[in-house]
């Protein structure tokens, strides 16, 4: 993490390579050198060189790219996206795909924090989750899960939860 901003450094010792990836950047490949970005190639080369007194290996040889990959839209889900490419470059998908960020953010949520139902993607998300009834009235969507609840089922004034953070039981 920069600051306030994620960023991901993968070292890939079955290819050989280093990955950085900024959620702000990467519409096209680029190598990452002290020709073309001094203090990232050596912050980067400072944390190669730890990695290569704990393994062994000899990453000072390994190129280092910023593949081509999803780019953020947004201020916010650098975080979201990082998680999201970890993931996708562990499975060898591909990262240039486009993302619906409210799908994805749900996802990693889910995964991470673990969901507040197991079962998240084959229910039905408008249903409340306590009363069973998909009837549309004063419906929260829990911040974490995306799941659905009324809030007279939750005992809650539903005008003041709306301006508040609303996470289901």
């Amino acid at each position: 993490m920069s600051g306030s901003h994620w960023t991901l450094l993968v070292i890939d010792k079955q290819k050989e390579m280093v990955y950085y990836l900024d959620p702000m950047e990467g519409h096209v490949e680029e190598v990452i050198s002290e020709a073309t970005r001094v203090e990232l190639s050596q912050f980067i080369k400072s944390i190669c060189a730890l990695v290569d007194l704990k393994s062994g290996w000899n990453t000072s040889t390994w190129s280092i790219i910023q593949p081509s990959h999803y780019v953020q839209e947004d201020g916010f889900n650098c975080g979201i996206i990082i998680c999201l490419f970890a993931e996708y470059l562990s499975q060898n998908l591909d990262i240039n795909a486009k993302f619906d960020m409210r799908k994805v953010r749900q996802h990693v949520t889910s995964t991470i924090m673990g969901s507040c139902y197991d079962d998240i993607y084959e229910r039905n998300s408008l249903v409340c989750k306590i009363c069973k009834i998909d009837d549309g009235e004063d419906c929260l969507g829990c911040d974490s899960c995306g799941q659905y609840f009324h809030a007279s089922c939750r005992n809650v004034d539903f005008g003041q939860t709306l301006t508040e953070y609303f996470a289901c039981p």
